[in-house]
């Protein structure tokens, strides 16, 4: 049996082996690198920093609906790999529950239901990282639900820290941290950029030091994600595909840089948002046929039908007899 670790000055003397305090690191077991999406994100924290716009929150979205178990295909199969499957909670400041799930369900195609095990905070400013109250409850949180993954989207509005404060930037994430590498779960904050000079290069956008604020968050860190819009849709070319270059850095010693094309059918689908949502709104009040919904909304009933048709393809509704209802 190893003997027990202790820092107590009072255990100290001539007769205490090194072993009470000090590991020999030749005897020790090897520790692998662990992820949540197979070396994409590391379990422990993790800074994803990118410009505003440029599909931070989106990409997020679909490695979190992944670890839900949900199949998104707004990025390819080989970043998306979850290792395990688990509950995801948010902090999002933001945005609202409906709006991530209208971008789920509408921008990735992704049903979601209740029975689905992601959830956002109620309070987004309830967990402000740099009250240390508010983080022993964010940890009484973590250890009663056991997510899998926590998303603080973005990071500036979750404190009110100097970001070019090392210390405590540093002092303020710790906690979260090393909770997160004890229980195997990754912690994702979403951080931007600095604002880049008018001539910078993509690949200048993705070095990590770009962040704002101390570097030390970076040294901290599992793992950086930076990503960068190469080319996307233009006057002339409205169907070209957005382009995503992406690249991550880690202490395990991995890394990648690729660029990755996204799949964003909504972009291409022609749908008006507002409408979309108030369809669906009127078909999770109660099983509704199109005519009477047109008539709700104030509609023609051929344009509300296609986007019962669209819903429908996508799973989110089903027809049962002249009606139809959310999939539950």
């Amino acid at each position: 049996m190893s003997n027990p670790k202790h820092s107590a000055l009072s255990y100290l003397n001539h007769d205490t082996p090194i072993s009470a305090a000090w590991d020999n690191v030749g005897q020790s077991r090897l520790i692998p690198p662990k992820w949540v999406i197979q070396n994409v994100i590391p379990t422990g924290l993790t800074i994803h920093i990118a410009q505003p716009k440029s599909f931070k929150s989106t990409v997020d979205l679909h490695w979190m609906l992944r670890l839900v178990g949900k199949q998104p295909t707004l990025l390819p199969e080989h970043v998306s790999k979850p290792v395990r499957l688990g509950t995801v909670l948010m902090i999002a400041t933001e945005t609202k529950p409906g709006k991530i799930k209208f971008d789920a369900m509408f921008g990735l195609s992704v049903n979601l239901s209740e029975s689905d095990p992601l959830h956002v905070q109620c309070n987004p400013f309830a967990f402000r990282l740099d009250n240390p109250d508010n983080i022993k409850e964010l940890i009484y949180w973590l250890r009663r639900i056991q997510p899998l993954a926590l998303v603080i989207d973005p990071l500036a509005n979750s404190h009110g820290v100097d970001e070019n404060d090392a210390g405590d930037m540093i002092a303020m994430v710790q906690p979260l941290q090393q909770y997160a590498i004890d229980n195997d779960m990754a912690v994702i904050l979403v951080h931007h950029t600095r604002k880049p000079g008018e001539k910078a290069k993509v690949d200048e956008i993705l070095d990590p030091n770009m962040g704002r604020g101390t570097g030390a968050l970076v040294g901290l860190a599992d793992g950086i994600i930076t990503q960068a819009i190469v080319s996307g849709p233009t006057e002339e070319s409205p169907d070209d595909p957005f382009i995503l270059r992406m690249a991550g850095k880690y202490k395990s010693g991995n890394a990648f840089r690729e660029d990755l094309e996204l799949n964003l059918d909504w972009a291409r689908m022609n749908l008006d948002a507002t409408i979309a949502a108030n369809v669906f709104n009127a078909i999770m009040d109660g099983p509704i046929a199109a005519e009477d919904c047109a008539r709700t909304l104030g509609l023609r009933e051929q344009d509300v039908l296609k986007y019962f048709l669209y819903m429908n393809k996508q799973k989110m509704i089903v027809r049962i007899g002249q009606k139809w209802e959310v999939v539950t």
